[in-house]
């Protein structure tokens, strides 16, 4: 993500007008009746390997969504929506019977840093003591990612609160992702909070 990034579209509905489905974009959605959702919603080309790395996390246990930049250029610039702003009609949809969400975002930088945001403050302090455990450089406070405006698509699950996960390129693109998606995933399965459906 680049903070200072100004959208070509202020909602996925100006989006779709343009835009073209499976030409432009592509919508990815594995609904598999958890209560946990890993979206990616700067997936494909605009924000790389965000994609990838919420399939690992999601794996065969938790829901999936991505939306998935796959233009020959100008992907960040043509389909960026800025989380607070993104309102992909089927990502509301799944978020809205799912109690957890994390959201995986990429921003630039090439240190190795997690950025940990979002309105769930208990979810999201004990992922960072995981990570920070693990070895991880990881800013939980006072940084410019903080997830926290209540239409943030990371806050739009049942409970209005969720996480957000800003991952530097450098750590995108090191080994230690691998380790980041081990942490994230193995908290998430002892926790168990996918067994069954969430009332909505």
């Amino acid at each position: 993500m680049n903070i200072s990034h100004k959208d070509k579209y202020s909602s996925f509905e100006s989006l779709s007008n343009h835009e073209r489905e499976e030409i432009d974009f592509r919508i990815i959605l594995k609904n598999r009746n958890a209560t946990t959702t890993i979206i990616a919603p700067h997936g494909g080309k605009i924000e790389s390997m965000t994609f990838q790395i919420a399939t690992a996390i999601a794996g065969q246990e938790f829901n999936l969504y991505c939306f998935e930049g796959i233009k020959n250029h100008n992907n960040y610039n043509d389909l960026h929506i800025t989380s607070h702003h993104f309102d992909e009609p089927k990502c509301i949809q799944m978020l809205s019977y799912s109690r957890y969400v994390i959201a995986i975002h990429g921003c630039s930088g090439d240190n190795k840093i997690v950025y940990i945001g979002g309105l769930d403050k208990i979810l999201k302090q004990r992922l960072a003591a995981k990570l920070k455990e693990g070895g991880f450089n990881v800013k939980d406070n006072g940084h410019s990612f903080p997830g926290e405006e209540e239409t943030n698509i990371c806050n739009r699950g049942i409970t209005g609160a969720g996480v957000q996960f800003e991952l530097s390129k450098g750590l995108r693109y090191s080994p230690m992702i691998n380790e980041f998606i081990e942490v994230v995933r193995a908290y998430l399965l002892n926790q168990k909070p996918n067994s069954g459906v969430a009332n909505k």
